[in-house]
């Protein structure tokens, strides 16, 4: 499973990098297709992210590694060094360490006790340690003291982590382990320790593992 924030290392010591971390995806973008099977001679996959899905606010923490391959041998010190420095720089950009009024495209990381107002469609938060006031876009990670206070009908979040919260529900909550707390359109796994406090006419819980505190809805018991 390819993790934030992946690349390629060439052979000449740069990186191959899109607004992707599949690193299928960052080939697709670029062109590249491995026909002879010696795409390791000019390239492998690397990925720079905190151990076991760990702080991401926190760059310190990030460990470059190798995706599923051994390091090859052309794959010097000096290299692994100039792209350590160039990825903790790229994930040190998409840090947001003050309040903000708009996150408008691109892909971030909120970090605790910061507050977005708005994040448009088309925004990726990767993790929210803070608040994201008005969610157009997607929340891949809302962690443990996160809050999502509303996700909109174009919203998602993708993991509500035990520890995180989403206040208000139109759009889509695909995997809870934390608290839901209105819930009026798609919760799609409640998972084991997830809570859902009310879930209101038209909202749904595909699959319950968790809590549904009050159900005005439909729920799925599994």
């Amino acid at each position: 499973m390819c993790r934030w924030r992946s690349a390629w290392l060439k052979r000449d010591g740069d990186l191959l990098l899109a607004e992707s971390d599949s690193h299928g995806e960052i080939l697709e973008i670029y062109g590249i297709e491995d026909r002879n099977g010696r795409l390791a001679d000019l390239m492998v996959p690397v990925e720079f992210c905190p151990p076991n899905d760990g702080k991401f606010y926190d760059v310190a923490d990030y460990v470059f590694s190798f995706h599923e391959t051994p390091r090859p041998d052309w794959a010097t010190d000096e290299m692994i060094a100039y792209a350590t420095e160039r990825l903790r720089d790229i994930v040190d950009r998409a840090i947001v360490r003050e309040d903000r009024q708009i996150l408008c495209g691109g892909r971030w990381i909120v970090a605790p006790g910061v507050t977005v107002k708005r994040a448009t469609v088309g925004t990726v938060v990767i993790a929210n340690y803070g608040t994201v006031a008005a969610n157009y876009g997607t929340v891949a990670r809302n962690c443990s003291g996160g809050t999502v206070a509303r996700n909109y009908s174009s919203g998602t979040v993708t993991e509500n982590r035990s520890g995180g919260t989403v206040a208000e529900n139109y759009g889509a909550v695909a995997r809870n382990y934390g608290a839901v707390t209105a819930n009026y359109c798609i919760v799609a796994a409640n998972c084991s320790g997830g809570a859902v406090a009310r879930n209101y006419s038209g909202g749904t819980v595909a699959e319950n593992y968790g809590t549904v505190d009050r159900n005005y809805g439909a729920v799925t018991e599994v």
